[in-house]
């Protein structure tokens, strides 16, 4: 399992999810990481690394101690990355702007990247046959076919919409497992008293 710590700054730990070892750094510097995305035989992880301002996709091998090394496409700010079925394509988010975009990419930089969204889109996930993605815009998931090898992309079509603050699909691409903000206007706030027991005693 990974995940993150503040060491002051966000590293990327790894823990056996039985508990029967300590947790061992993955990468550690002075900049914010997130984990993203771990290729399908385990032995690279692509996560998110912070500076300058803005997000960029890294990869690290992790079989030992290695230097991470950035993701080929670093020319805007990118994140999410997410490794395709067969582990030779990335999906990420690239952002110019206010605008994102989802883009797939070789893993190992060659061909340049490939737009998959049309109008905005984040977080993309691969479905098992690596011909589809999914992503979603706004309160939108939309689902496109893909064929990077021939950087051949469908048309978006539109599955459902609905206010989420998180979702993710399936590899097989027909569920999706979603988090749903439970809107209650009846209820009462959340009130905050500082100094009651001084007050109280005051009283």
């Amino acid at each position: 399992m990974l995940f993150t710590n503040e060491t002051p700054s966000y590293d990327i730990y790894r823990i056996p999810v039985d508990g029967s070892a300590p947790a061992r750094p993955v990468v550690e510097n002075t900049h914010d990481k997130y984990p993203g995305s771990v290729s399908p035989n385990g032995d690279v992880l692509a996560y998110e690394d912070s500076w300058d301002a803005s997000v960029h996709i890294m990869l690290i091998p992790l079989g030992g101690s290695s230097t991470p090394a950035p993701f080929a496409d670093s020319s805007m700010s990118t994140s999410e990355p997410t490794f395709s079925p067969d582990g030779r394509w990335l999906a990420y988010v690239g952002a110019t702007g206010a605008r994102s975009e989802v883009y797939v990419q070789a893993v190992d930089g060659s061909g340049g990247r490939l737009q998959v969204s049309v109008q905005g889109g984040t977080a993309p996930r691969w479905t098992r046959s690596g011909r589809e993605i999914v992503y979603r815009w706004s309160d939108v998931l939309y689902a496109v076919s893909v064929d990077p090898g021939r950087r051949e992309v469908g048309a978006p079509s539109e599955l459902f919409r609905g206010r989420y603050t998180s979702l993710d699909a399936t590899a097989d691409g027909n569920r999706f497992l979603a988090l749903k903000p439970i809107e209650r206007p009846e209820a009462l706030p959340l009130l905050v008293w500082f100094n009651w027991v001084e007050e109280f005693a005051a009283r």
